[in-house]
């Protein structure tokens, strides 16, 4: 008597009627109280998980059904109500209904399963590699970036369906350029390679077009974008022009135009940059060669000051805010061991090492899961052959360690990943058109 993977345990009330009464009358009271040794509970793919037992109150448990199929590979025992098997596919966390019936009455619980892991979803109408993606206003998301020779093309991924279609065009070739949702639902898509663009355009959702908007003054490739509490964008890094090295930008929005702010106490290629809740950004590493350098940039006064220095040098590190208001960095060929991580405290201004990724990330994307972990994922590989990375690891910030978090069909490095209303996260481009999701 199992519930199998794939056919959920319905029991139509006459049967149940009648399954129930062949048991005999019963002068037991109704069962109560149910609940699981582990809820929610989340798996690991393919690893055989240890039983799942329910207990309850009450008078005892006939029978035990579930309101929709388990993720592939689970079953449930209908007369013991124990979860047992070995997760076959990734399946997102879902709330399932399980009840434990008797001839005196019923009582329910919800169960929270999830099996973490990466599934393929739409294809995009080309490969692109280096390209980002941005989640728009509207619940879809743009990937916008090189797809092949000519000006770099835009494709919208619908949420609903699954599916990519084709938008409008950049004029540039662009690929290591940045992207950033303006409050007025329009992306700014700014610099990148191959020419170290001054270019600026902004896509809008409502037309479909993408159109030139002010030039920066500085020609920028991998620069960091970060969109400020005041709706401006503050650009930093990826100059070229030595002349220009430590220059920073601010776009407004308003006017469409860019003007320079502080400057950085250098160059800074390739930093990570984190707006924090004080409304500063925390602009770390990223020199050229490799820095142990960080900065904050106050929109008040329009200027950088040195903070805490890292651990270890980094250069094209992910970052992220975590809820408790300390940014994570890790990755970005450090020079403290594989996949080095550490964290930036803003009240004390200081950074400490915390655990370690199984590998060396460059230029990897960070999300942060609705759970409050970050998902680090892909990246280049530190050595001459720059091989893109199909791996991905999972920060908990609880324990202040990495776990794997199961691997990419493709390698991809830069902005790839976005995530979603559903809570999934969207990875697309490095160098293939099949784009896949994080279920976590």
């Amino acid at each position: 008597m199992f519930h199998r993977s794939g056919i959920a345990t319905v029991l139509p009330t006459l049967f149940l009627a009648s399954l129930l009464s062949a048991c005999g009358g019963s002068s037991d009271p109704a069962p109560a109280g149910l609940s699981y040794s582990r809820n929610p509970a989340v798996y690991a793919l393919r690893v055989p998980i240890g039983p799942n037992s329910p207990s309850s109150t009450g008078g005892p448990v006939t029978l035990y059904s579930v309101d929709r199929a388990l993720p592939d590979g689970l079953l449930l025992d209908q007369a013991t109500g124990v979860i047992t098997g070995t997760p076959t596919a990734p399946a997102a966390r879902t709330v399932y209904t399980v009840t434990a019936w008797s001839s005196a009455g019923s009582t329910s619980t919800a169960l929270t399963l999830g099996v973490p892991g990466f599934v393929p979803t739409g294809r995009m109408t080309e490969t692109r590699h280096d390209s980002t993606t941005t989640l728009l206003a509207t619940g879809k998301v743009l990937v916008a970036g090189q797809g092949g020779p000519g000006p770099a093309s835009g494709n919208l991924y619908d949420v609903a369906t699954g599916r990519f279609t084709a938008t409008g065009s950049m004029a540039g070739e662009n690929f290591g350029h940045s992207a950033s949702l303006l409050r007025n639902g329009k992306v700014l898509i700014a610099g990148g390679d191959p020419a170290a663009f001054t270019r600026a355009e902004l896509y809008d959702p409502a037309t479909g077009l993408f159109r030139d908007t002010g030039s920066m003054t500085a020609d920028r490739a991998n620069p960091t974008a970060t969109l400020l509490a005041n709706g401006k964008v503050l650009m930093v890094g990826g100059v070229r022009d030595a002349g220009l090295a430590a220059c920073a930008e601010l776009y407004d929005p308003d006017t469409g135009l860019f003007t320079a702010t502080g400057n950085t106490a250098r160059n800074r290629y390739a930093p990570s940059a984190t707006l924090l809740p004080s409304g500063k950004v925390l602009v770390a590493g990223g020199e050229d060669p490799v820095s142990i350098g960080a900065e904050l940039f106050d929109p008040v006064t329009g200027t950088f000051a040195t903070t805490g220095s890292m651990t270890t040098a980094r250069q094209g590190a992910a970052a992220v805010l975590l809820p408790n208001g300390k940014v994570l960095v890790a990755g970005g060929g450090g020079t403290n061991g594989p996949g080095s991580a550490e964290l930036y405290d803003p009240a004390s201004g200081t950074f400490m090492g915390t655990g370690g990724m199984a590998v060396d990330r460059f230029r990897p994307s960070a999300t942060l899961l609705p759970s409050g972990r970050v998902l680090v994922a892909g990246g280049f590989v530190m050595d001459p052959a720059g091989a893109l990375l199909t791996s991905a690891e999972i920060y908990d910030p609880a324990t202040g360690t990495f776990s794997s978090a199961g691997t990419m069909a493709y390698g991809r490095a830069g902005n790839f990943a976005a995530l979603l209303p559903t809570g999934s996260v969207l990875v697309a481009g490095g160098d293939t058109s099949i784009a896949e999701l994080y279920l976590e």
